[in-house]
């Protein structure tokens, strides 16, 4: 480990002096990051000032002035939609949605709906032989207006949501809901009529906030704006590093002379500029095979190097830290494994074979739903093999991998 680590220090130290003749100005690798919002593409804004000066005209008269004072109070006005009242529920039909694994279907409610109902009613209709869906057969329900048991007037996140069903969509999603069937949400799309979309728990395959994962950690006070912009300046050397530069170190070469037998052979043998770069270095004597296989690992792993662990093994955050807000990206539970106790019924939910497959850990049984651990809350194969294999409901909650790792050997070694 220490080879491997001086290594690297000597790869990063020769690519940075590289950096250093190429720009004296870095590249701000966090710009998209932390950017502004910029300028509303729809042209809602040129609408707004159009408005404006519709209202005001050239002079800005207080008469003017005070239609724009009119305008403002009216608007502030108009009443909240009032809840129906339970005399109307026999002429109650608002239009609805429902989103089922191969099909859609447009139908009316017979009686409002209640993310806290098991089930969906609906008016009689030639072209839906039931009135009844149960929410665990629905991949969604789309909706025109907000339930009663609904808010959406809190702080939310933009999610990406993947259904079972097929279904993928950009909704907005209160940030402390909670609500125990599933997630209700206000869609980013201007296209349809259903607006609010209600998602059953047991229909989503994969959820994740857009929000990049070093930015939930700078969001958090975990680390520094100018720490993640350092992170991540390395890890972009780190994924650029040629097999040239790294056979260098290995093989105790200059580098000038692996670049320059390099562009000598594509340059003589054009018809051979597919050939590998390692191959043309053992072809040359300037490396054997065994050191451009070690080299090619070296370089694979440092690509798929991770800004969480990164962070963790430059000790500006611990693992728990780390995969506490990979749990908020993913809307995920976190949980720390050293103060649970799995229950023998959620052990016995699970085949040995597919714990130890796929990684997770059974904690419990809630509400006939099974709670699952895993380190990989980004990995939607996960999900895919549960979905198919279980009988029952599941939740993925997160843990640290050296907690998940020590939990699975105590409860499944022989």
């Amino acid at each position: 480990m220490k080879e491997f680590d001086d290594l690297y220090d000597e790869l990063m130290q020769s690519s940075e002096d590289q950096d250093k003749e190429k720009s004296s100005h870095p590249t701000d690798l966090t710009k998209d990051l932390f950017e502004e919002t910029k300028e509303d593409p729809t042209g809602a804004d040129r609408v707004d000032d159009d408005l404006y000066k519709e209202l005001i005209g050239d002079s800005a008269n207080s008469y003017q002035l005070d239609k724009i004072d009119n305008l403002y109070d009216e608007i502030m006005e108009i009443p909240d939609a009032a809840p129906i009242p339970e005399t109307d529920l026999e002429t109650f039909a608002e239009p609805v949605l429902l989103g089922m694994r191969k099909r859609s279907l447009e139908a009316k409610l017979a009686e409002p709906f209640s993310p806290s109902a098991s089930l969906v009613t609906l008016h009689p209709a030639s072209d839906c032989p039931r009135t009844t869906f149960e929410l665990k057969e629905l991949d969604y329900l789309g909706l025109v207006g907000i339930p009663a048991q609904c808010d959406l007037s809190q702080e939310t996140v933009t999610e990406m949501v993947e259904t079972f069903g097929g279904r993928t969509e950009e909704v907005e999603v209160p940030v402390n809901q909670k609500i125990e069937a599933g997630i209700f949400c206000h869609s980013s799309s201007l296209s349809s009529r259903f607006q609010y979309i209600f998602f059953p728990y047991s229909s989503i395959r994969f959820r994740y906030q857009t929000r990049l994962i070093g930015e939930i950690l700078v969001d958090s006070g975990l680390v520094t704006k100018q720490v993640l912009q350092e992170v991540l300046a390395n890890q972009q050397k780190m994924r650029s590093l040629r097999i040239g530069q790294i056979l260098a170190k290995r093989a105790n070469l200059d580098v000038e002379t692996i670049e320059t037998a390099l562009r000598k052979a594509w340059r003589d043998h054009p018809e051979d500029k597919k050939v590998l770069a390692g191959e043309i270095l053992v072809q040359a004597g300037l490396a054997t095979s065994e050191q451009v296989e070690e080299a090619l690992k070296i370089q694979k792993n440092l690509r798929k190097k991770k800004i969480g662990d990164m962070l963790i093994e430059q000790g500006h955050v611990d693992e728990d830290q780390v995969y506490s807000a990979l749990a908020v990206k993913f809307r995920k539970s976190f949980v720390k494994l050293q103060d649970v106790v799995p229950a023998d019924e959620a052990s016995s939910a699970l085949p040995r074979e597919l714990v130890l497959k796929l990684k997770v850990f059974p904690l419990s049984i809630d509400n006939g739903r099974l709670i699952l651990a895993t380190a990989n809350p980004e990995m939607r194969i996960i999900s895919d093999i549960l979905h198919k294999e279980l009988s029952c409901p599941f939740e993925l909650v997160v843990a640290a991998p050296t907690q998940l790792k020590s939990a699975i050997i105590r409860k499944y070694s022989n």
